[in-house]
C-alpha cells in the first residue's frame, strides 16, 4: 500500500466516524408513544378487572421496552422471549407500566433511556 493509499484510507475512516456521528436517532414522539402506552394500559385493567383473583397480591403491570437505533423504532411489551420487534434496534429503554403510572412521564423516560445509549454509543465509534 502506498502512503498515498493509506493516507486516502484514513481519510475515509474518519469520514465514516464523522457520517455516524451526524446519524440520527429515529424514535416516536412522546405523545405518540404516549398514546401507544395507554392503550396497553387500558388493555391491562381490563384484564385485571376481568379476574381480580389474578392480581389478589399486587398491582398489575406490565414490561414495555421501547427499541431505537438510525434505521428505526419498535414498542414491544411482556416477554417477547426473543422474537419481540425490539430484537431488531440496537438501543432500548425499559420501563415497568402500572395502572396509576402517567403515560407521558414513562413515555419522556423510554425515549431518554434509548437517546442516551444512542448518544454514548456514538461518541465511541
Amino acid at each position: 500500500m502506498t502512503m498515498a493509499q493509506i493516507k486516502k484510507a484514513g481519510y475515509e475512516n474518519n469520514q465514516h466516524k464523522e457520517n455516524a456521528m451526524k446519524a440520527k436517532m429515529q424514535k416516536p414522539s412522546i405523545k405518540q408513544l404516549a398514546t401507544e402506552l395507554i392503550a396497553i394500559k387500558r388493555a391491562m385493567v381490563i384484564a385485571w378487572k376481568n379476574n381480580p383473583e389474578d392480581y389478589r397480591d399486587c398491582e398489575p403491570s406490565i414490561q414495555v421496552t421501547l427499541a431505537c437505533d438510525e434505521t428505526g423504532f419498535a414498542l414491544q411489551d411482556g416477554d417477547n422471549s426473543f422474537s419481540g420487534p425490539a430484537y431488531f434496534y440496537w438501543h432500548w429503554g425499559v420501563a415497568d407500566l402500572f395502572p396509576s403510572c402517567n403515560c407521558l412521564e414513562t413515555a419522556k423516560d423510554l425515549i431518554d433511556q434509548c437517546q442516551l445509549l444512542f448518544d454514548s454509543s456514538s461518541e465511541n465509534i
